[in-house]
C-alpha cells in the first residue's frame, strides 16, 4: 500500500526538466538517485507495521546511578550498537534485528521503530512507524553521508550530513554525539 504522496504526485520539491538537469559533465547522479529513491520508497512504504516488540526493548535506559549515587554511569548492552543525540535521546540497533533501529526518549522510554532496507548498505530507505505501528515517516539515504526524511505528504522535514540534522530552512537542529554509521 503505498502513501498519499506518491500516489497523489505532490513532493515539496520539483524534478528538474531533463535539460536542467543535464550539465556539462552529465547529468547530476545524486539529485537522480535521491528523486528516484523517493520516489520507490513512498511506492514500496507499508502504512502498517505489524510490530510486535519484545517487553524487555520497550523501556531501554542506558545510563543509571552509580552504586554512590554521584553520577550517571552508561550502562552496556550486549550484541547492540548504540548512538546518542545532543538531545538526549538515543537509536539502538541490537545484533538479532540488524534491520530494525529502536528509538527511546532520554528516560528510556521506546519513540519510534525504524525498518530499513536494503541491510543498511547504501544506497536504502528508512520508514518510521510510532509504537503501535502506524508510519510516520520515510527517510532516503542515497550515500553515507545524507540522508532526507519526509512526512507522509511528502514534504521534507529534515535532512542530515554527516552527524548533523538540519530542519528545511537550513538550522542545525541536533547533532549525534559519536559521528557513527551503521
Amino acid at each position: 500500500m503505498s502513501c498519499a504522496a506518491f500516489a497523489d504526485g505532490q513532493f515539496d520539491v520539483p524534478l528538474p526538466d531533463a535539460k536542467d538537469e543535464v550539465t556539462t559533465s552529465g547529468p547530476d547522479t545524486k539529485f537522480t538517485l535521491a528523486s528516484q529513491m523517493r520516489f520507490d520508497a513512498f511506492e514500496n512504504a507499508e502504512n502498517q507495521l505489524a510490530i510486535d516488540v519484545p517487553e524487555e526493548r520497550k523501556v531501554v535506559p542506558i545510563y543509571r546511578l552509580s552504586q554512590n549515587e554521584k553520577y550517571l554511569e552508561k550502562i552496556k548492552i550486549p550484541n547492540a550498537k548504540i548512538i546518542e543525540y545532543t538531545n538526549g535521546t538515543y537509536d539502538i540497533k541490537f545484533k538479532d534485528t540488524p534491520n530494525v533501529i529502536y528509538n527511546y526518549d532520554k528516560t528510556g522510554n521506546l519513540n519510534e521503530v525504524i525498518t530499513q532496507t536494503n541491510k543498511a548498505k547504501v544506497p536504502f530507505a528508512s520508514y518510521h512507524y510510532d509504537v503501535l505501528g502506524q508510519i510516520k515517516a520515510i527517510e532516503v539515504k542515497p550515500d553515507f553521508y545524507h540522508s532526507y526524511v519526509y512526512d507522509l505528504e511528502g514534504v521534507l522535514q529534515k535532512y542530515v550530513i554527516y552527524d548533523k540534522v538540519y530542519l528545511p530552512n537550513g538550522k542545525l537542529v541536533l547533532k549525534r554525539k559519536t559521528n557513527f554509521f551503521w
